[in-house]
């Protein structure tokens, strides 16, 4: 897993766009509320980074907890919901995590 040592933020108005590009994922770039970069930039996770999802075959935002050594989808994170929940993407991009188009599923 490659970590990030910085993640770039642009401000695009109604919401963010992280850069999240590792060497596998050259242009990845990771969208959300401006009020949630605050939880993903908390000391308690390292940057963000994108790993492969091979159940999915996607592309998903993880940040690395360096509380329990783990890596954890930010999606879960920002909702604040268990690993094994499903979380959905609206509008099929899981680089997307814009609350408005995530979906509690179960």
């Amino acid at each position: 897993m490659y970590i990030r040592r910085n993640n770039r933020v642009t401000d695009l108005g109604t919401h963010l766009a992280m850069d999240v590009s590792t060497p596998k994922h050259p242009h990845a770039t990771m969208l959300l509320d401006h009020a949630d970069l605050e939880i993903v930039r908390q000391k308690r996770y390292g940057r963000v980074s994108v790993c492969w999802n091979g159940s999915h075959s996607q592309r998903s935002a993880m940040l690395f907890d360096r509380k329990t050594k783990v890596m954890r989808h930010v999606t879960h994170v920002l909702l604040r919901r268990p690993k094994w929940m499903l979380i959905d993407h609206a509008n099929g991009k899981p680089l997307d995590n814009r609350r408005a188009n995530l979906e509690k599923r179960g």
